[in-house]
């Protein structure tokens, strides 16, 4: 039982006094903590579901961690812990658990779980270095050999050239398509995938993130193995659980995809491929016409899909089913068909070849049955369109998404068991899951109404570190809209000489707004970092913390999961409150089930998903007692619609700032 030894981590006596020796933050009483680790040991003792409002400050992952410890300890089996961003795994990882192993002066065995693509296949490489004719560049390779040498995990992450071409690292990468498995030579003794598999099960305390996470647990045929019993889930972040199920819990097949998956198999033809000659001509020629009749029908689906979809998009809804579109799951079937006759036919004399075809044959079946599934719009309640993507949107993806996926999320988190046995604990957690006080709203969203919860008050005084600026604004739906959100703009970056994020809910705005503040900028000399440009987030993040006068402006990826503590960031502007993009086909379809239910979809579903967001972008100032800074709120419907007063009773409050001078009409 973990709650005793949990309280006495957290007592008087604390380990957490000592962090301060270890490199850890100073210690300071936290009594939110402590009532946030004795609920999670509760629930773990007693195998209860409780979902707790966490907010930034109290050092939740602590008040989780210690009880899970105890938990897996007592339990001979680990607790799986699943986050949304990298950030706060690594802030696991790298310094929560060390630092705990120091306290509780003892090892702590922690480990990641990562899908298998993640991992060199030796297998694959064996066969690259083979060829005479080569996919990679020399230099690439080269460099792949060396590391490949002295790695002892094989995970991508340690290869710093992984990064730079996707398409490289895909032609060594683990796979399904082509896995032998157990009667591959390297399984017991050198295979990663394997070897990262079998240190999962050894474990106390397992991270993944909540794709992954959905992805195993979603689908019956998914990885069985791909992770181990455990003891107890725990889902930090949980604000972001329904829109992440409810895209791993679907389907996304696409040009791309395919065209991919049909070159890979196209390559196999070489020596010692799985699809040497002669045998395999059937296969070979089947994959052929596949690949052209792919290159000849792209182009015009591109097309079509730009010239119907609404205001020139790049997502066309499919509204009835049309299986006389569908000119791929039938030629499909028939060469995943002839791929596992050719697995057959040599299963006695080349055991390996033949488990590597019945993989190939596996995937190409699933990929048919899901563009099939697309085509027919085979299950009710899910949503489906078209999507161009890519670089020039040229690829089509064929989305197929749960409505609603409170359903299956149930099955997930709250499996059905057998009577007298005892459900699993789960825990979930976040700085932002109630919504004018209530958690209703979140635990229909993830299909457990039952579930107990707890709302922890912050440690932070937000009435003497932020001065909230409200100034009147138009709507944004007003043609003054755009100057006066200029206006504004140039107004509260001069107030704290940049240091700001300027948080966006379209990248169209972001990119108008940056235009027409482009001289002021240059002038100022301040540093603009716009999303979307050459730079990664994360990279972003980075020359943000360095630079001086520097301004992020972002959209959906910094309105949650970024933190910048400290003076660099002083300054955060929401320019538009955060409701979900109008037209996508996902919210029309939930739009259309609210109303048939005799729903209002504006105020039982649009207007508390954006008030959670709006939660998160305020979040981004104050990420510690020392911080302080403004928030600038510039959406006139604050001021004139009714619901204004949701989204302000929503947050702390906070010292009201001078209104800046601008006329009300």
């Amino acid at each position: 039982m973990s709650l005793g030894e949990t309280d006495l981590f957290f007592g008087d006596q604390s380990p957490l006094q000592q962090a301060g020796r270890f490199g850890g933050p100073a210690y300071e009483s936290r009594p939110e903590q402590f009532a946030m680790a004795h609920r999670v040991a509760h629930a773990l003792d007693y195998a209860e579901q409780v979902c707790i409002e966490a907010p930034t400050g109290i050092g939740k992952t602590f008040a989780y961690l210690v009880p899970a410890i105890y938990h897996a300890q007592s339990t001979g089996k680990p607790v799986l812990v699943s986050t949304h961003t990298i950030n706060l795994q690594e802030q696991i990882l790298r310094k929560d658990i060390p630092l705990l192993a120091k306290l509780l002066g003892r090892p702590l065995k922690c480990r990641i779980a990562k899908g298998r693509s993640n991992y060199l296949c030796k297998s694959r490489l064996d066969q690259l270095v083979r060829q005479s004719t080569l996919p990679l560049p020399g230099s690439w390779l080269a460099a792949l050999l060396k590391w490949s040498g002295t790695t002892a995990t094989g995970d991508r992450e340690e290869f710093s050239q992984a990064a730079d071409n996707q398409g490289f690292w895909s032609e060594v990468a683990c796979d399904s398509l082509n896995c032998m498995g157990k009667l591959c030579p390297h399984y017991r003794k050198d295979c990663y995938h394997a070897l990262a598999r079998r240190a999962l099960a050894e474990a106390e305390i397992i991270v993944a993130n909540h794709a992954f996470l959905f992805t195993v647990l979603g689908h019956a045929d998914g990885e069985t193995s791909a992770l181990p019993e455990f003891s107890a889930l725990i889902l930090d972040e949980g604000h972001t659980i329904p829109d992440i199920a409810a895209a791993q819990l679907g389907s996304h097949p696409g040009t791309w995809e395919l065209r991919r998956l049909l070159s890979h198999l196209a390559h196999e033809n070489r020596r010692g491929g799985i699809l040497e000659p002669p045998d395999s001509a059937d296969a070979r020629e089947r994959i052929n016409s596949l690949l052209t009749g792919l290159t000849a029908l792209q182009p015009k689906l591109v097309e079509q899909i730009r010239q119907l979809a609404p205001q020139g998009g790049s997502l066309l809804r499919l509204h009835e089913p049309s299986p006389q579109n569908d000119g791929f799951s039938e030629p499909l079937n028939q060469l995943a068909g002839a791929l596992w006759r050719l697995a057959q036919s040599c299963d006695l004399t080349h055991p390996e070849r033949a488990a590597a075809l019945q993989s190939a044959s596996t995937e190409i079946r699933e990929f048919a049955d899901q563009i099939q599934h697309f085509f027919q719009m085979a299950d009710p309640r899910q949503a489906y369109w078209f999507e161009l993507r890519g670089r020039h949107e040229s690829e089509v993806s064929f989305e197929a998404v749960p409505v609603d996926p409170a359903p299956q999320l149930r099955q997930i988190l709250l499996p059905p068991r057998e009577e007298g046995e005892t459900p699993l604990p789960l825990i979930i957690t976040s700085a932002t899951l109630t919504v004018n006080g209530s958690m209703d709203f979140f635990l229909n969203r993830i299909g457990l109404p039952e579930a107990q919860t707890l709302v922890l008050s912050s440690p932070f005084d937000f009435e003497r570190q932020v001065t909230l600026y409200l100034p009147p604004m138009p709507s944004p739906q007003d043609p003054r809209y755009e100057d006066a959100l200029e206006q504004a703009l140039r107004h509260y970056l001069e107030l704290t000489q940049g240091r700001a994020f300027v948080l966006f809910t379209s990248h169209y705005q972001l990119r108008r707004m940056a235009e027409r503040l482009r001289e002021f900028f240059a002038s100022g000399n301040y540093r603009l970092l716009l999303q979307g440009d050459s730079l990664s987030p994360r990279q972003m993040l980075q020359e943000f913390r360095t630079a001086e006068r520097a301004v992020i402006f972002g959209t959906d990826s910094f309105w949650t999961g970024v933190d910048v503590p400290g003076d660099a960031l002083s300054n955060v502007i929401i320019t538009h409150l955060p409701f979900a993009q109008i037209g996508h086909p996902v919210q029309q379809a939930r739009e259309e089930k609210c109303r048939a239910q005799g729903g209002r979809p504006f105020f039982d579903y649009l207007l508390p998903e954006a008030v959670l967001k709006f939660r998160q972008g305020f979040g981004r100032l104050i990420r510690n007692r020392q911080d302080t800074g403004i928030i600038v709120l510039l959406d006139g419907r604050l001021r004139q619609k009714s619901y204004g007063k949701i989204f302000l009773n929503s947050i702390p409050t906070c010292r009201d700032g001078l209104l800046y001078p601008m006329d009300e009409t």
